[in-house]
């Protein structure tokens, strides 16, 4: 795939007709992106379009969204909203078994203290355990 455009002198870039002659002065630029990207960035970008039929919940899905951005013009949604949001959904649904893991402040998980220690000795008698 090659791209050609024209920049003009306000330093706007159009998409020109490779056949179409270039006014005096002017230079065309080439952009082969299969020649500059990276295997996984050529892989999508060469990927064939998405041809399986959209879903009644995919149609709602964009319904409800066009109808968002509709009513709320030039409003967008804050990565905190959205981690704020999936974490309240988290929370709602029941845990499949009960977890010791706990979420700080921070954002990193990590397992409260227990009053056990963990002792050089106890790992040093846990490695023997896996050479014998």
């Amino acid at each position: 795939m090659t791209i050609e455009v024209e920049i003009d002198d306000s330093g706007t870039v159009r998409p020109m007709d490779p056949t179409a002659s270039l006014p005096r002065g002017r230079a065309r630029l080439v952009w082969q992106p299969e020649t500059t990207l990276d295997p996984v960035s050529r892989a999508i970008a060469n990927a064939p379009l998405d041809d399986e039929p959209e879903s009644a919940d995919e149609r709602r899905a964009v319904a409800e969204s066009k109808a968002w951005l509709a009513a709320h013009p030039g409003q967008t949604i804050s990565h905190a909203e959205i981690m704020a949001e999936f974490e309240s959904m988290r929370r709602s649904q029941p845990s499949p078994r009960p977890s010791r893991m706990v979420i700080a402040d921070n954002g990193l998980a990590f397992f409260p203290a227990n009053g056990r220690v963990l002792t050089p000795e106890m790992v040093k008698a846990a490695q023997e355990d896996e050479i014998d």
